[in-house]
């Protein structure tokens, strides 16, 4: 040992013979003064009582490793700085995912211990990078919204080297002149759409990893875009947590995919080295196990032939029972199942893509079905194929996205389907009718003097009715029938092959049905009855919409005749007629309200007396295309409102 300096090298090996070669060159080589430990805990000892200025180890320790021993260095909690430089010599190791690894722990530098006498050059000539400087990954934002680009740079500027585009031509450009490690891709765009880009950049290279940036109306096309090669989506707007896992785990499928491949040349030639082989593999097992992620390779047929630790803290089955069972064991049951991973297996296999993703649910040892998403890609070798790749649990994901869609679908305070579903509802049923199937019966629901309720009991007791409502029309109804709340006390009933007739009969039914219902709502007992207006749907109307204003109008009627009953509509009766002349006057006054069309006139009013002005009488007037129109020939359909 040289002697005492100011500074101190811990040097950690649990390999004699390594520790030995390791410290002749530092002693020799170096300044510091080298304190040796041959296991993990010494180690930690020393780190705890000493101020060490430098720690080089190994990967693989006693029942530990080196990535654990830098976080633990990082963390501040032992008595060095947390920015002591470390550096790891490793036995052997997958190039890519070690300088990864290396990377995320903190690691300033990582060489093979085959190298080990370039330790010196970094040691002395502090050839290290500092953690602060430590290089990031490169992300580039196709994005035309300026709040947006803001927002995810400030969310992920520590973690990414940001650039960005403002469309997708100058996004192409910057893509093809530089080497991202992700893509973050807006679905809507001016001029060359998110789908044109993406095709473009998938043509050129299917590898690289692309996110999706969404809104809720245009999810059909993020699910697209996700079929044709996108990694992964994220929804705006988007949480900042989200946003950086999701990016996150895109960013590192390179990783994966680059180490197996490494992986797979490596196990090739080290062949005929049977002792060797194994020494590799079990670094690289470790290295592995590291990973949240399931790593799986599988076979021709479809068995599993590896696996890392991951899959046994998702499943619970161990890797020895695992492997040599068909990745169909695990799926969970279903009609067509089996038959679906197999094909998806067998065209990546029998295609000339390389890759493929897709998701399923799989199921844990406790029967527990979990979505999950794989990501396989394929190594052709000759006469041999090797398939491997990744699967994530997507289950968070999946729930929320089934929870988003559910908000999107439901009133919130009845948990009936909304107005936003329903007329998605009604166009189906317009086109089935108008393809011959049918008829079919919509109807129009609304609560006679229901304001009455609100401004006397308050809106509480309002919306507790309204559920009351909601309850015990839906018990009356057939599980083929739909219901929907489409406004503050309206609903719409769509009723699957049902002619006026029937509808009829129901809609009387349900209207006797709250006549004498007695509404409890906290010890009073509260009077509600309904108006019902319906019509066919018979393929005779197009568009839906045009069903929609019959029974619009029908209901109308139904108030008209005195409320409490139901009323069919028929384009051929005087009140149909009437009320239809209403609803246009009123469409009409409503577009002049939004055009700004409607025009005050002043007139004076004279004390005959005095000859004196004493104040003024405002009037409206109406302006249709240039002409003014008197009161007297619209507020006459306004009054026809509820």
């Amino acid at each position: 040992m040289q002697p005492s300096s100011s500074k101190q090298l811990l040097l950690l090996n649990t390999n004699a013979e390594r520790l030995t070669k390791l410290e002749k060159l530092l002693v020799s080589g170096t300044d510091y003064t080298i304190v040796l430990a041959t296991n993990t805990r010494s180690a930690i000892d020393i780190l705890k009582r000493d101020n060490i200025d430098f720690v080089v180890s190994n990967i693989n320790l006693d029942n530990f490793d080196g990535w654990r021993l830098a976080r633990m260095v990082r963390s501040g909690v032992l008595k060095c700085s947390a920015d002591t430089p470390f550096v790891v010599v490793a036995n052997t190791w997958c190039e890519h995912l070690a300088s990864a690894t290396a990377r995320e722990f903190g690691i300033n530098s990582l060489i093979a211990f085959s190298e080990y006498e370039k330790l010196l050059n970094i040691i002395n000539n502090e050839d290290l990078i500092p953690l602060k400087d430590m290089e990031k990954s490169s992300l580039l934002v196709i994005e035309d919204n300026s709040d947006t680009c803001h927002l995810v740079n400030r969310i992920l500027n520590t973690r990414f080297t940001i650039d960005s585009a403002s469309n997708g031509e100058v996004g192409l450009e910057l893509w093809r002149e530089n080497n991202y490690a992700l893509v973050l891709l807006d679905v809507m765009l001016p001029g060359m759409s998110g789908n044109q880009v993406l095709d473009h950049i998938m043509k050129e290279n299917p590898k690289q990893s692309v996110v999706i940036m969404t809104a809720n109306h245009t999810m059909e096309l993020a699910e697209e875009l996700m079929l044709k090669g996108a990694a992964d989506f994220v929804t705006k707007p988007f949480r900042a947590e989200q946003l950086r896992r999701v990016c996150e785990t895109a960013a590192r499928r390179e990783d994966f995919i680059i180490s197996n491949l490494q992986f797979a040349n490596k196990v090739q030639s080290l062949n005929q080295s049977r002792a060797e082989y194994k020494n590799v593999s079990e670094q690289h097992q470790q290295l592995l196990d590291q990973i949240g992620t399931i790593i799986i390779e599988l076979n021709k047929n479809g068995a599993i032939v590896f696996l890392n630790k991951a899959w046994e803290k998702f499943t619970g089955f161990t890797i020895e029972e695992s492997n040599h069972r068909p990745l169909n064991d695990f799926i969970e049951t279903s009609e067509h199942a089996d038959a679906f991973i197999s094909n998806e297996i067998v065209s990546l296999l029998s295609s000339n893509t390389n890759s493929h993703q897709f998701e399923f649910r799989l199921k844990n040892k406790f029967n527990n079905a979990l979505w999950v998403l794989a990501r396989f890609d394929i190594t052709r070798k000759h006469e041999t194929n090797t398939i491997s790749g990744t699967i994530e649990n997507i289950t968070s994901r999946k729930k929320a996205q089934e929870e988003l869609e559910h908000i999107a679908m439901h009133d919130g305070l009845t948990g009936l389907y909304n107005r936003l579903y329903f007329e998605t509802e009604l166009k189906q049923f317009t086109a089935m009718a108008s393809r011959g199937n049918g008829p079919h019966a919509l109807l129009y629901l609304d609560l006679d003097r229901f304001k009455v309720i609100n401004d006397t009991l308050g809106h509480h007791h309002g919306d507790m009715v309204l559920r009351n409502v909601s309850s015990l029309v839906s018990s009356r109804l057939r599980k083929s029938d739909f219901i929907a709340r489409i406004g503050g006390d309206e609903f719409a009933l769509l009723l699957p092959n049902t002619n006026q007739d029937t509808a009829f009969n129901l809609a009387s039914n349900i209207c006797k049905l709250l006549d004498d219902y007695q509404c409890r709502v906290e010890g009073k007992v509260i009077k509600v009855n309904c108006s019902i207006g319906l019509t066919e749907i018979d393929c005779k109307a197009y568009p839906a919409d045009e069903y929609m204003k019959q029974a619009d109008i029908a209901l109308y009627a139904a108030k008209r005749l005195g409320r409490n009953l139901a009323h069919i509509y028929n384009e051929s009766d005087d009140l149909s007629k009437d009320l239809l002349a209403s609803l246009k006057w009123i469409r009409k006054i409503r577009q002049a309200v939004a055009d700004d069309n409607l025009i005050l006139h002043f007139q004076p009013i004279i004390d005959i007396a005095s000859k004196d002005v004493v104040y003024y009488e405002a009037l409206v007037r109406l302006e249709l295309n240039g002409e003014l129109v008197q009161p007297g020939e619209f507020i006459p359909a306004v009054r026809t409102r509820r």
